[in-house]
């Protein structure tokens, strides 16, 4: 057995010790969803993009920049693991196309991932993954040391615009959208993060922040549409045809646009097939609509660029801006009509160039651009290396696929030289056919989506051209038949570029071109190895790009809750906990021989602690923050992923049938006065458990239902092989005043092994506070509403909220993917409290759908 006095040392090094580390910069990482570079640091002086034009003042823009596919899962996921497509084995938006289940590689490492485990704090919020499945539930297992903010936008503002592709809200403002939620909550948690740099925590941070704007719909207050002319004046695309001599497999019948109604509604049922002109006026948006659409999508990059605004006025205010670097970038350009598309899904120039915007603090502070061909992939080396952590090395074609590895280059020569040659090519791809997208003319074999890619567009862009060709793809070996040709495009980029008005005639067929489709046919098929820039990285920053600064242990810190009134940023948010003294009496460990029993006094006066250190950050009350111990017989981790990983190795055995987990998570007394319970959880090696509570502890219960909280009710069965349910108890205490952040983090030990079935019931409101989110199966439906009801009835929260116009909230009932969440829904007045709001009523008739 190993010594307990060893664990204890492990575990107190783990926590609270401190070392040196090298000296790192921070990093913001801020990714916009569908941004094209139409802003006005690009050119595009039309568009009002005044905070991201200024941060462009003071970085390295990248003019031409490109993702590697023209949609978001597959573009994040490549840019995110440094991996290309054909190696993650994802090309489109699938459930069954996540890249630590798919790619070739068995280290499927992420750039937050990767800071996390050089010391970093990494957060993330937003869109920075693509929702759900895709990416794997923002990839919370693995990326974050906080639980993932993700706010959720109430139906309402989707009932209100009718579906519409486009809407203008007058009586909405910033925060009510996810976009505003997502950076207030990066102001507040720079707050914090300044507070806990002044108390001693030196970790640098890296932070991920992903706004879904402009993506579809384009809905955004009316203040962000006032900044453009009405419709009438919004210019038309200079293009709005399809390239003469494209192929047909070459478009897309951008679907996306065609999913909101009334503004689409006279497309329906338009298909590009054979026989049906390119130009069929029935397939388009009329000129108003075009005008209208493309005015909408501009107003929603403004929505965008008031939010990069307000977190860059945060990090200066909060003393971070000379600490840390920034980066913008969009995961793919979009299509506004030109060359008769909309949308992305394309190997075309709208939809692969992105906009790359790199600040270095001391290193790009005057403004630099370059024409030079980057892409996204090139990310995860490029902050690495200005960080100044050590940067993982290029994939060869024999690395072993257990090593973390990249297959981009590091942009940091071209800010010490922005004119000196570069990359030969900028490689894409997309998928034919897939869901919305033609149908592969000719072959009707392959005309039912076979495994959703038949055939691929491999794509690369030099100098001055592009070229693109379409061949037989086998998606389980990731490998195209160079032999079997679908399609050729030859797009000439040899004169000035005109703003979104190339690519409009394609030259692959004309016999003066035949040897130029030669040279770039090798180029393309060669890949993305044989077009890297011919320079040695240097993996050691300049003295300019360094920071000074002593980092504490790589200890992940612990979400606390937050009061309400997320609008607010004060005290508002996600609080990092910094180290703690713990002392725990050696009696430990004869007791922990006896807790099988089940019986709760054995453990008593086993523990104590001291939360003298503990900043004053919530309130803090010593005498009511309890902490939870985890007892798991695999070393599956509660909450603290990371540190349990570390501590499973060196486990505690307790009569060989155990291994012990040493868990904690504080919790601050809110203002409604409820704590966590402490807890040790024991599960014995043939699946039995037993839940046993710290003695002589209770949880203040404002609500009066919960009982005694020694009990061991149950709110579900156990959601995992190897963690105890959540008892009823630490279910009142974690959602009567959490956040969604906290509520993820009690949920996070089931997320491994899911029930199939989720129930929720959420209020949508500034306090964007989340009153239930947990798992249980069918069968233990029936106490869920009868709980709820007690719950709601007690009205504990008031809609502290002043504004005169009205909200909603959303019951929703979701069977996985069975089929569509089932959502009850009806307006609130602003006076309600909560326990008006749901009513008994109300819970009942949720109760009903949902059986």
């Amino acid at each position: 057995m190993v010594s307990f006095v060893n664990f204890l040392s492990l575990l107190l090094l783990l926590l609270g010790g401190s070392r040196a580390q090298k000296d790192k910069k921070n990093v913001l990482f801020v990714a916009v969803d569908d941004l094209r570079p139409e802003l006005g640091a690009y050119g595009a002086d039309y568009v009002s993009t005044p905070n991201i034009d200024s941060l462009a003042s003071k970085s390295i823009l990248f003019e031409r920049a490109y993702c590697q596919v023209a949609v978001c899962s597959p573009s994040r996921a490549s840019l995110l693991t440094g991996r290309r497509p054909d190696t993650n084995h994802v090309w489109r938006i699938s459930d069954d196309e996540y890249w630590r289940t798919t790619s070739n590689a068995t280290n499927a490492t992420t750039i937050p991932q990767y800071f996390k485990e050089n010391g970093y704090i990494s957060i993330g919020m937003g869109k920075i993954f693509h929702p759900g499945a895709p990416g794997g539930n923002n990839d919370e297992l693995y990326s974050w040391s906080l639980p993932y903010f993700e706010p959720s936008t109430p139906r309402r503002m989707f009932n209100a615009a009718q579906g519409a592709a486009w809407y203008s809200f007058s009586n909405l403002f910033d925060n009510d959208f996810d976009d505003g939620k997502v950076s207030q909550n990066a102001i507040n948690l720079l707050e914090q993060l300044k507070q806990n740099r002044s108390d001693g925590d030196s970790r640098p941070f890296f932070m991920a922040i992903g706004f879904m704007k402009p993506h579809l719909p384009f809905y955004c207050p009316s203040q962000y549409y006032d900044l453009y002319p009405g419709p009438d004046e919004i210019k038309l695309p200079n293009n709005p045809d399809p390239p003469q001599g494209m192929p047909h497999i070459a478009w897309t019948v951008w679907r996306e646009m065609r999913n909101y109604y009334p503004s689409t509604s006279a497309m329906g049922g338009c298909t590009r097939v054979a026989g049906v002109s390119l130009n069929n006026p029935n397939c388009s948006l009329t000129s108003n609509e075009t005008r209208e659409a493309r005015r909408g999508y501009y107003a929603c990059t403004s929505y965008v660029d008031a939010q990069v605004g307000k977190i860059m006025s945060a990090l200066d205010s909060q003393g971070f801006a000379n600490d840390t670097i920034v980066v913008l970038w969009g995961d793919h350009g979009f299509h506004l009509g030109e060359l008769g598309m909309w949308s992305k899904n394309t190997n075309f120039e709208d939809a692969t160039r992105v906009p790359f915007i790199l600040h270095v603090p001391g290193v790009t502070d005057n403004g630099m651009k370059t024409d030079a061909l980057v892409e996204l992939i090139d990310l995860f080396p490029s902050l690495t290396e200005l960080a100044g952590i050590d940067v993982p090395p290029m994939c060869t074609e024999n690395s072993p696929k257990s090593i973390a590895c990249v297959e981009g280059s590091s942009v940091a020569p071209l800010l010490k030289n922005p004119s000196m040659e570069w990359k030969k090519g900028a490689f894409s791809q997309y998928p034919r056919p897939t869901s919305g997208l033609p149908q592969i003319l000719g072959r009707p074999e392959f005309d039912d989506n076979e495994n959703g890619e038949s055939v691929m567009g491999y794509s690369v862009r030099v100098d001055d051209y592009r070229f693109t060709e379409w061949y037989r793809f086998n998606r389980t070996t990731s490998t195209p038949n160079f032999t079997d040709i679908w399609g050729t495009e030859l797009y000439n980029h040899t004169t000035p570029t005109v703003f979104f008005d190339d690519e409009n005639t394609n030259l692959a067929s004309r016999p003066n071109m035949a040897d130029k489709v030669q040279e770039l046919r090798a180029i393309l098929q060669a890949g993305w190895r044989g077009a890297l820039p011919n320079v040695t990285t240097d993996t050691t920053p300049a003295p300019s790009a360094t920071l000074s600064q002593t980092a504490t242990p790589s200890r992940s810190p612990i979400p606390t809750t937050a009061g309400p009134g997320e609008a607010s940023s004060k005290g508002a948010g996600v609080a990092l906990i910094k180290t703690m003294a713990l002392v725990i009496p050696t009696v430990l460990e004869e007791n922990f021989t006896q807790a099988d029993g089940g019986k709760g006094q054995n453990i008593k006066d086993a523990f104590s602690f001291s939360l003298d250190k503990v900043d004053n950050l919530y309130q803090w009350d010593s005498s009511k923050s309890l902490f939870k111990f985890s007892f798991t017989e695999r070393g599956v981790a509660y909450n603290e992923k990371e540190t349990s990983t570390q501590l499973a190795e060196t486990s505690f055995q307790t009569s060989g049938k155990t291994d012990l987990q040493l868990k904690f998570d504080p919790t601050p007394t809110l203002k409604w006065g409820i704590n966590f319970v402490g807890v040790v959880k024991v599960i014995h090696s043939n699946g039995d458990e037993n839940v046993l509570y710290m003695p002589g502890t209770r949880t203040y219960d404002p609500a009066g239902i919960t009982g005694d909280p020694h009990a061991s009710e149950r709110i579900g069965p156990s959601c995992s092989r190897t963690q105890a349910a959540i008892t009823l108890s630490q279910f009142m205490a974690v959602r009567l005043g959490a956040t969604l952040e906290q509520v993820r983090a009690v949920q996070e030990a089931c997320r491994p092994l899911v029930s199939r079935y989720h129930g929720r019931i959420a209020l949508f409101d500034w306090i964007f506070l989340q009153i239930q989110e947990t798992v249980f199966d069918k069968r233990d439906v029936t106490p869920y509403p009868e709980y709820l009801k007690q719950l709601m009835r007690s009205n504990l929260f008031e809609l502290d909220d002043k504004r005169d116009h009205t909200r909603s909230y959303l019951i929703s009932y979701n069977e996985g993917n069975a089929r569509p969440p089932v959502q009850y829904y009806r307006k609130v007045e602003a006076k309600d409290k909560v326990g008006d709001i749901l009513s008994a009523d109300d819970l009942e008739e949720f109760y009903k759908i949902t059986q």
